[in-house]
C-alpha cells in the first residue's frame, strides 16, 4: 500500500490477465493522494511521444517541480507491453533523472506471463518492489459483484450473488464483463439459473460474446476492433490515427475497393460503440483491455502483416518527428 510505496518509492504490481491490476495501482495513487504523499497533479503516465524526450527534455520537465520541493509519481501501466528494447532504455534515463529528485515515487503493472528473465533482471536493478496481485477472496468477489450490479442497474438475488461470487477464477473482468453482457441483453434480475449459466463460462467466451453484442450493433465496430488485435498481437502500440487507418485497409481489403472510405463518422461510431467493453480513444492512443483483442492472431504474422503496412507510411513517422516510434 502507500506505506510501501513510502518506504520503496518503486512499486510494481504483478499478476495473470485480467486480475485487476490496473484498478489496484489506480486505488493506490488515489490513496497516495489522498494522505498527502503527492498532489495529484504531480501524478504523470508516459504517453506515446515520451520515447522522443531526452536526458535534458526530461529535467527540464521536471525542474520547476523539484525547484519547489513538490514530489512527483509516474505511473507506468502494462510495463513489458508497452516498453521493450529501446524504449525500456528510455524508461531507465527517466528513472535514472529521477534518483536525482528524492521525492520521487514510481508505480507500475505488468502481467506476469509477459515478464521473463531479463525484465526481472532489469526490475532488479531499478530496486523496484513486486507487489503479486492474489486471487479476489470472498469478500472483495461479494463487494464487486454488487457494485457491478448497481453500475448496470440489475437486480442480483442472493442466489445468484453466491454463484457470481465463487465463479472459477474470481477476476473482475469475468465479473464486469458478465454483468455487462446482461445488461446488453435487456435483463434487469438476475436468477441463480442465469447466474449458473455465466459461471459455466470462460472469460474468453465472455469477451467474444461481448464483441459480437456491439459488432451486431454497430458493424464498424468490428473494424477497429480487427485493427486493434492486429496491433496487440504484434506488440505495437496502438496510435489511434494508425489504426483507424488500418480499420480503412481492411475495408478496402475486404470490399475490393479503392475508393477511400468515409472513415469520420464510421470511426466515431465504432469507437464511441467499442466504451461498452472499455476500450476508449484520445487524439494520440487508444487504451483497451487486452481480453477485449487477445488471442486470435499469432504475433508473427501480426508483425509480418503490420509491418508491411507500417512501410507505406513511414514519411509521416520522420516528417512529424516520430522517427524513434517508427523504428521501435
Amino acid at each position: 500500500g502507500v506505506a510501501s510505496l513510502r518506504s520503496d518509492s518503486r512499486l510494481i504490481i504483478t499478476g495473470p490477465m485480467e486480475r485487476g491490476k490496473t484498478r489496484e495501482a489506480a486505488e493506490l495513487i488515489r490513496r497516495a493522494v489522498a494522505e498527502g504523499l503527492v498532489a495529484s497533479d504531480h501524478v504523470f503516465e508516459p504517453g506515446p511521444t515520451f520515447r522522443l524526450l531526452t536526458r535534458d527534455d526530461l529535467l527540464d520537465t521536471f525542474r520547476h517541480l523539484w525547484e519547489h520541493r513538490h514530489p512527483v509519481l509516474i505511473f507506468i501501466d502494462d510495463l513489458p507491453y508497452r516498453f521493450r528494447g529501446q524504449g525500456l532504455e528510455q524508461v531507465s534515463e527517466a528513472l535514472a533523472v529521477l534518483d536525482e529528485y528524492e521525492a520521487a515515487y514510481v508505480i507500475s503493472t505488468a502481467r506476469s506471463d509477459q515478464l521473463d528473465n531479463s525484465h526481472y533482471e532489469w526490475l532488479r536493478q531499478q530496486r523496484f518492489l513486486e507487489i503479486e496481485l492474489p486471487d479476489l477472496d470472498e469478500a472483495r468477489a461479494a463487494r464487486l459483484v454488487d457494485n457491478a450490479a448497481g453500475l448496470f442497474q440489475l437486480q442480483v438475488d442472493e442466489a445468484a450473488r453466491s454463484e457470481l461470487v465463487l465463479a472459477a477464477d474470481r477476476t473482475p473482468a469475468r465479473i464486469v464483463t458478465s454483468l455487462r453482457l446482461l445488461q446488453a441483453e435487456g435483463v434487469t434480475h438476475v436468477d441463480q439459473e442465469m447466474a449458473n449459466h455465466l459461471a459455466g463460462e470462460g472469460l474468453a467466451e465472455l469477451w467474444s460474446k461481448a464483441r459480437n453484442q456491439v459488432e451486431r450493433e454497430v458493424p464498424e465496430s468490428g473494424l477497429v476492433l480487427e485493427a486493434l488485435e492486429m496491433f496487440h498481437a504484434a506488440r505495437v502500440t496502438a496510435l489511434t490515427p494508425l489504426v483507424l487507418d488500418y480499420a480503412a485497409h481492411l475495408w478496402r481489403r475486404k470490399t475490393g475497393r479503392l475508393s477511400s472510405w468515409k472513415a469520420k463518422p464510421a470511426w466515431k461510431r465504432g469507437l464511441d460503440s467499442l466504451a461498452r467493453i472499455d476500450v476508449t480513444a484520445d487524439e494520440q492512443e487508444i487504451a483497451y483491455p487486452d481480453g477485449a483483442v487477445e488471442g486470435r492472431i499469432e504475433r508473427e504474422t501480426a508483425q509480418q502483416e503490420l509491418g508491411a503496412f507500417l512501410e507505406r507510411h513511414w514519411r509521416l513517422f520522420h516528417r512529424w518527428g516520430f522517427r524513434d516510434v517508427y523504428d521501435d
